[in-house]
């Protein structure tokens, strides 16, 4: 779980389910700190995006996760201390 003192992020766009669901209100009913991008994601703009508000927790799918570890984001130092 998580609660007060966490930073969530999300790659997935708030019109989809689990990251509206999980994210946004289970976020702030929880007293987390909910980060958000508009723009669309792709590895480059996520790994910005770390770096810059470091999460504490972000969700994302599979896919989105093996594509940042297949091209190096993961190993950038805003991703060491992200739970997934």
């Amino acid at each position: 779980g998580y609660g007060p003192g966490e930073r969530v992020f999300a790659s997935s766009k708030l019109f989809f389910a689990f990251p509206l669901g999980h994210v946004l209100i289970g976020g702030l009913r929880s007293g987390a700190t909910i980060i958000l991008h508009d723009g669309w994601p792709d590895g480059d703009v996520i790994a910005a995006v770390v770096e810059r508000h470091r999460p504490t927790l972000m969700l994302s799918v599979p896919a989105f996760y093996r594509g940042l570890l297949r091209d190096g984001f993961a190993s950038r130092p805003g991703f060491k201390t992200v739970r997934c």
